[in-house]
């Protein structure tokens, strides 16, 4: 490692400054719903809802039937707090509910053609490495590397660019 004399660095802070610069701080954190969501709902809950969709705030999620979705609106604030004390507070505003069938969405998804392959623009690319240039272990600069890239081929499958 070469001592610059500066303090060392957190890799949170990095990440979130890279994130942040391409904008896709706030999303980032929003998109982990869909990791953190059986952990933070729990049984029966997580697995009869899904998680559809998040933007500015506003997640809305699938139901498995008309049943649940009644009494799912007395727990709205339960489960945003859920959500929240896994993603950070404010980052679930709203939770809205929709009737969806999971088992055709699955079988659905099995029978779509795979996506072409995201290629990003080599100015984006070096911004990362040189943002990651500081993490003196290189699995680990190798694997935050990858997170920020995965988040930046993410957004434009998704929005059809990069801002």
């Amino acid at each position: 490692m070469i001592d610059t004399g500066d303090p060392p660095k957190k890799i949170g802070d990095i990440v979130n400054k890279v994130l942040k610069n391409w904008g896709l701080g706030r999303k980032g954190k929003e998109q982990q719903v869909f990791q953190v969501w059986k952990e933070a709902l729990g049984e029966p809950l997580a697995s009869n809802l899904r998680p559809l969709f998040i933007a500015q705030g506003s997640l809305v999620i699938g139901v498995r039937d008309s049943a649940w979705m009644q009494e799912l609106q007395f727990m709205k604030k339960e489960i945003k707090q859920k959500l929240n004390r896994k993603l950070g507070p404010g980052t679930v505003r709203e939770v809205r509910f929709k009737i969806s069938g999971f088992e055709d969405k699955d079988s659905e998804e099995e029978s779509q053609p795979p996506a072409e392959e995201v290629v990003l623009p080599p100015e984006l690319v070096k911004e990362a490495e040189e943002a990651v240039s500081v993490i003196p272990d290189p699995r680990l600069r190798e694997q935050v590397l990858n997170t920020l890239l995965a988040s930046a081929k993410r957004q434009i499958e998704e929005e059809g660019e990069f801002s």
